[in-house]
């Protein structure tokens, strides 16, 4: 299976009413909101009222290390655990180390990924994250990392990764003949490891999510979370 995603964005639209905003006019457009809220009884704020989750019982394994792109774990991380999903942190130092992004954004991990690996912890996941920056580099060197990369790719699990992130699929050797996309410096290490490139925001081919750069990452979410769900649960 095959899909180059471009998922829509929604059109600049005018303002409008809604119920986050009482002042609104009644006579304006439905608005896009009005299926995540619902009125306080005691308050003129309406309360939140989430729309049910998407990934409720689900796992996903985040891969981070020194210098990874900000956005391209804490974007991601966020939207999963918004939908209901766990997400577990894992680098090759010891667990609660504190990875510190390029732009200074710090995240702990709360696992080593050589415990993952020892204990056979990765196949309760039902797939893996893996950002880009300068952390690939660095990752890419860890055989338990490539490991499960290549255990969830032969288990048709999941697996997305984003900008030089695609490093980690030619080391783990699981892109000949896959569809992908990358950021442009990666793309003729992909092509000489057997992948097939596109110039698209997001590729998905068998469970492998691939996307190019921070301006894709709604899409490329979106695609990961569809993903995941869509397939049966790891545990």
């Amino acid at each position: 299976r095959f899909l180059p995603l471009d998922v829509p964005r929604r059109a600049n639209q005018p303002p409008m009413a809604s119920p986050m905003f009482p002042g609104g006019k009644s006579d304006s457009a439905p608005s896009p909101f009005q299926d995540l809220v619902a009125p306080a009884e005691d308050s003129a704020w309406p309360a939140v009222a989430l729309k049910e989750k998407k990934l409720t019982g689900r796992k996903v394994l985040l891969f981070c290390d020194f210098s990874f792109e900000d956005v391209e774990a804490t974007f991601p991380k966020m939207r999963l655990e918004e939908e209901g999903a766990e997400v577990v942190v894992t680098g090759t130092h010891p667990a609660k180390t504190k990875y510190t992004g390029k732009f200074g954004c710090p995240i702990m991990s709360d696992i080593c990924v050589a415990d993952v690996w020892k204990n056979g912890d990765y196949k309760n996941f039902d797939g893996v994250m893996i950002p880009g920056g300068f952390a690939p580099d660095y990752m890419r060197r860890s055989p338990e990392m490539l490991n499960i990369i290549r255990y969830m790719v032969e288990n048709q699990r999941v697996v997305a990764t984003v900008c030089h992130g695609p490093w980690m699929l030619v080391s783990s050797k699981v892109v000949k003949d896959l569809n992908v996309t990358c950021f442009c410096a990666v793309k003729d290490d992909v092509v000489a490891a057997g992948g097939i490139f596109h110039d698209a925001p997001v590729v998905v081919d068998r469970g492998v999510i691939t996307s190019r750069l921070p301006k894709d990452l709604p899409q490329m979410t979106f695609a990961l979370i569809e993903e995941i769900r869509r397939r049966p649960a790891a545990s």
